[in-house]
């Protein structure tokens, strides 16, 4: 409050908006702040694993062999549907074992941690 005494008379309520706008702006910067570390705070309580996108990859691996492939030949006719077969039950039979090798892996991880 000593600057405004400083100042003329016509330049003061200007002055005070300035004060005001930056007194809010500072209220606003420390809201910010606070919600940052609660999210910071939140992300660690989720303890996600640095390998959880190869569990995303198997997921998406085992969606597309598993699912989307056997399902695009099932409409075509029963002779192209039967030279496919064993190929579709060896991509299913991959994404399983996609999966479980990283359930796998993510339990020892786990174990290690521990």
């Amino acid at each position: 409050m000593l600057i405004i005494n400083k100042i003329p008379p016509e330049k003061q309520s200007t002055y005070k908006k300035y004060e005001e706008n930056i007194e809010q702006n500072d209220a606003s910067i420390k809201d910010k702040k606070v919600r940052i570390n609660e999210i910071n705070s939140q992300l660690e309580r989720l303890n996600i694993s640095e390998n959880f996108k190869w569990g995303l990859l198997a997921l998406i691996y085992f969606s597309i062999v598993g699912v989307l492939f056997p399902t695009t030949i099932m409409p075509v006719n029963q002779e192209l549907h039967l030279k496919y077969k064993w190929l579709s039950i060896f991509f299913f039979i991959s994404g399983i074992a996609s999966i479980f090798i990283y359930i796998f892996y993510e339990l020892n991880y786990i174990n290690k941690k521990k």
